[in-house]
């Protein structure tokens, strides 16, 4: 089949023949005469060149070109992709476009015994969405990935042999930084960063080595509620050391406390966005364990003190009237986290109006008082039921 090179053989071929006339001795009339011959050769077989190539490239075109349907692809298991054509079951080689018609996406990439090996470039709706290069079918070098228009950069991945190596970078829409991350032979190492998308301001910077947290941190945590900064410290992926979380529009701390080997140790403190106390509780080896404020009112008085043992209540749970300076409205006893033993009860006026005992989870023994402090009733535990023993009116009689 006559192709593109055979017709520019003719081109040169007719050129030697104009070479030889032109350099021949004979008269110049005739000179001219062959001469004026030759060019129009040159052009007929130029103007043959041109349509021949316009016909037969679509068919070289064609050769580089496979649907998606037309080639097998193998996972090898070890993030390579071996491909093959159906026709024939042979690997693919060279520069070729891959068409998925049903995803309007295509790429253009340079394969080696099936193998992505060089250029590689992924399209959709014809627009450029990633590009970098491959070497013996695994990522080697850059790689960038683009938002839909196809020109606005979205990350920049830096790959060694398949795995994550060097610096990572992820854009805003804007096109400036958004995230700065480093790797080494796969792991995260070294410092990330985070920028914010209005000011440009570092917001977050954390260190790692070997793919785990190691030295101080600083992160800002985006909330529906508020944004906060955590600012704490790892020794190889663990935590340890002071800790804090501090909201970012007034400087206030809501949290703070001392991790111990990655579990939460002695006093931590949380407070509410205006800055008023909200908890104070007590950690031993990451488990609740002594006397906690659990809660507070507005005013910033303590609302519940609760006792822990190993993370569970155990002891004495009290909690205190609003703005009654410190008088007590209950008092529960717990074991390991269930109630049990003796428990009271007190009006507003911090008067006790109820008082009784737990067993075994069950209510087995009951007073009530008048609010003037006389006994109502006597209630007891008797076949499964809590039934009424003695009753008395306001004035202490016997009813």
């Amino acid at each position: 089949m006559l192709i593109c090179r055979d017709v520019v053989a003719l081109v040169i071929k007719n050129i030697d023949i104009f070479a030889a006339v032109h350099n021949s001795s004979k008269g110049v009339f005739k000179q001219i005469k062959k001469h004026y011959k030759i060019r129009s050769t040159m052009k007929k077989s130029i103007l043959l060149l041109i349509i021949l190539c316009g016909f037969f490239m679509p068919d070289l075109s064609a050769q580089n070109e496979f649907n998606i349907e037309e080639i097998t692809v193998i996972n090898l298991g070890d993030g390579r992709y071996l491909h093959r054509r159906k026709s024939d079951d042979k690997p693919i080689d060279g520069e070729r476009r891959i068409i998925d018609g049903r995803r309007s996406e295509y790429k253009l990439a340079t394969f080696k015994d099936g193998l992505y090996d060089g250029k590689y470039q992924h399209f959709k709706y014809n627009k450029l969405t990633e590009e970098g290069t491959y070497k013996e079918g695994r990522k080697d070098g850059i790689f960038k990935e683009y938002t839909s228009d196809g020109v606005t950069l979205k990350n920049q991945k830096s790959y060694k042999e398949g795995k994550t190596d060097g610096l990572w970078i992820s854009y805003y829409t804007n096109g400036e930084p958004e995230r700065e991350k480093n790797y080494k032979n796969g792991l995260e190492d070294g410092v990330e960063r985070k920028y914010d998308y209005e000011s440009g301001a570092l917001i977050t910077e954390m260190n790692f080595v070997d793919g785990k947290k190691h030295g101080k941190q600083r992160q800002q945590i985006t909330s529906n509620h508020k944004d906060y900064v955590i600012d704490s410290n790892y020794e190889m992926g663990v935590l340890n050391g002071k800790y804090s979380e501090t909201y970012v529009d007034n400087g206030i701390v809501r949290k703070e406390g001392v991790y111990k080997n990655g579990k939460e140790e002695g006093v931590w403190l949380l407070q509410t966005t205006d800055g008023m106390p909200e908890k104070e509780l007590r950690y031993k080896n990451g488990k609740l364990d002594g006397e906690c404020k659990t809660k507070f009112f507005t005013d910033g008085s303590v609302s519940e003190i609760e006792h822990y043992k190993e993370g569970k209540r155990h002891g004495l749970s009290t909690s205190f009237l609003y703005q009654k300076k410190g008088k007590v409205q209950s008092e529960t006893n717990y074991v390991d986290g269930k109630k049990e033993g003796l428990y009271k009860k007190y009006n507003q006026e911090g008067n006790l109006y109820e008082e009784g005992r737990i067993e075994n989870g069950k209510l087995v023994f009951q007073k009530e008082y008048f609010s003037n402090g006389k006994l109502r009733t006597k209630k007891e535990l008797k076949d499964g039921r809590l039934e009424t023993t003695e009753k008395y009116d306001e004035n202490g009689n016997k009813i």
